[in-house]
């Protein structure tokens, strides 16, 4: 029997064959102030830097958003309710730019969130970027985070270069930063009112975490 494959098909493997290479646009961290009480879309887009098909595949790494919000996603082929683990976009045709967009619903609830995705090349998924939503509502900044808890502010959030923790509380704080795989990267004491300024300039890139048993407070490395 011979078996005969469609002519988009037949494009499609020739497309993977020859490789692809995309880049986020218009940046790989999109920060956005969103409105209360709306539901907000935010986009980030990819660009094809080649002239063939291009395929995505996208995989939710990491969020943290505040109770009382909504988050739907839709991609370059689909719509979701919430926003699922993983998925693949439609190929898209030279000129066409896929696209990550998450429909975001504070309702009434001020405050900041982020996600941190990793994108695919459907056809060679060893070639694959990070990207990053960090998104705050009015009255409330997106680079600065702060554990109401443990009184530890991390600023900026994200960070590129140099990361600052303040310790606010009338007691010394133990804290440690883990990595975006769990492992201890620093660990470290401050005295109440004491500051730490880090260099993170060479630290890759991903979501981190302090850590202030019981309490964890997230943030964003990005390059």
């Amino acid at each position: 029997m011979r078996l005969f494959l469609p002519c988009f098909c037949l494009f499609l493997m020739c497309s993977y064959a020859n490789g692809q290479t995309f880049s986020p646009t218009p940046e790989q961290t999109v920060q956005a102030e969103i409105g209360l009480e709306l539901a907000n879309e935010v986009y980030l887009y990819f660009e094809n830097l080649t002239n063939d098909l291009l395929q995505l595949r996208w995989r939710r790494m990491e969020e943290s958003i505040p109770s009382g919000w909504n988050v739907d996603l839709c991609d370059y082929g689909e719509c979701y309710i919430g926003v699922p683990p993983s998925a693949y976009m439609k190929p898209a045709p030279p000129g066409i730019q896929p696209y990550l967009k998450l429909i975001v619903q504070p309702g009434v609830w001020p405050g900041s969130a982020w996600y941190w995705f990793r994108i695919y090349n459907a056809a060679n998924q060893s070639e694959y970027q990070d990207v990053y939503f960090s998104l705050h509502t009015p009255g409330v900044t997106s680079v600065h985070t702060a554990d109401k808890t443990t009184n530890l502010k991390v600023s900026p959030n994200p960070a590129n270069h140099f990361l600052s923790i303040q310790n606010d509380d009338d007691r010394a704080k133990r804290f440690q930063f883990l990595d975006p795989l769990g492992n201890t990267r620093l660990q470290t004491t401050l005295v109440p009112g004491a500051a730490l300024q880090i260099d993170v300039s060479a630290w890759p890139a991903g979501a981190y975490t302090l850590v202030a048993p019981p309490h964890r407070t997230p943030f964003i490395i990005v390059h």
